[in-house]
């Protein structure tokens, strides 16, 4: 042979167009085809990154997520289709990823990320991206990339804005900004919207940011951006907390949460207060139908006769409380009326939740529902 490289040819016309760049270059490319990047979460966020690392080269890409595809996913999940909804969102996005690149490695981790796993899966990985929306999650990944030394990106994106959190080296970690997790009142995608566009912006940079670091960038920083505004800032994190017990003793502090297998966090409340659809259509008029969702959630598509209060607008001088008959919170999944209903029923009134709400109204009684 009358040539020489350290690349192959087909990783030279892959990726020559980055390989130009001074910052790159071949050894760099070396660099990314070595590394090993795990990604959890395959939805808005995680459908960029994933994208755009396979087809950069990294070696070894691993794909986390417990979920599988549902219709609503495809307005910002671009790795999905409409033939792979119900589908393992993993295997989705094996399928995509492949046809994108298949020189790359790609692990599958169909599973949740929690305290009584993520130091197993974190180890296998160099570089740890959080592209998911659960904060138990979280504090996990990011206390078990302290300990294991690794660099982590976490990212989130809620309506118009998004946020990056790049956390590089020894320097200070997710736990030294925000030490204790809070949980209540978080609003998701779900219920308070997301731009897909929004996605796919913080989702490029998380990937960006990811490429820098495989090339040894070792700057801590928070990135936000608000897409409405078109305004960026961003801060330099330099400082480590001296109550961070990851930073400080290598310790991970008592988890607020449990094992993976038990983070979502409900309040349960007394069967006797939960009626389940059938015996609420036999005898609707026992019942005032008060849907807690937003107003434009339920403008959306609501049960007929039913009156929208908004979860966060809800007190005990609502007009609701007037009506004779007995209240009967409605919400997506069962899970939001029970925390409404046990505060009011500590106060002594006459309130019920539907049992599994509007998700067992579509698999119960209506297929054709339109849940969101």
């Amino acid at each position: 042979m009358l040539y020489t490289s350290e690349l192959t040819n087909s990783e030279i016309q892959r990726y020559s167009r980055q390989i130009i760049l001074p910052e790159i270059s071949v050894d760099g490319q070396i660099k990314i085809r070595n590394s090993k990047v795990l990604v959890v979460g395959l939805g808005g966020l995680g459908s960029p990154v994933v994208s755009y690392l396979a087809t950069a080269g990294v070696g070894t890409l691993g794909l986390l997520d417990y979920d599988v595809v549902e219709f609503s996913n495809l307005q910002r999940q671009t790795i999905h289709s409409e033939r792979t909804v119900s589908k393992d969102k993993t295997k989705s996005a094996f399928l995509h990823l492949k046809r994108l690149n298949s020189r790359i490695t790609i692990r599958e981790h169909s599973c949740m990320i929690g305290d009584d796993n993520a130091n197993k899966i974190i180890a296998q990985y160099d570089i740890i991206l959080d592209c998911c929306d659960n904060i138990t999650s979280r504090y996990s990944i990011n206390d078990n990339c302290k300990l294991l030394g690794k660099k982590y990106i976490c990212a989130s994106v809620l309506k118009w804005e998004g946020q990056i959190f790049v956390f590089a080296d020894d320097g200070p970690c997710y736990r030294c900004l925000f030490p204790d997790p809070k949980n209540d009142n978080m609003l998701g995608c779900a219920e308070s919207g997301v731009l897909g566009p929004m996605c796919g912006v913080i989702g490029s940079l998380q990937a960006v940011e990811a490429l820098k670091l495989i090339l040894d960038s070792c700057k801590s920083f928070l990135l936000t951006y608000n897409g409405y505004e078109n305004i960026f800032k961003k801060v330099e994190i330099n400082q480590k907390s001296e109550r961070c017990l990851v930073c400080t003793e290598k310790k991970i502090p008592p988890s607020n949460f449990g094992t993976c297998k038990n983070q979502i966090m409900r309040v349960s409340i007394d069967d006797k207060y939960k009626i389940k659809w059938k015996d609420f259509l036999a005898s609707p008029t026992q019942y005032l139908l008060v849907d807690i969702r937003n107003k434009i959630l339920y403008d959306m598509c609501h049960i007929q006769n039913s009156v929208n209060v908004p979860a966060d607008t809800l007190d005990e001088n609502n007009e609701i409380f007037k009506d004779k008959r007995k209240i009967l919170f409605l919400c997506k999944k069962g899970i939001s009326a029970q925390k409404v209903a046990a505060k009011f029923l500590e106060k002594g009134k006459n309130v019920f939740v539907v049992d599994g709400g509007l998700t067992k109204f579509k698999s119960e009684i209506d297929l054709n529902f339109p849940l969101v």
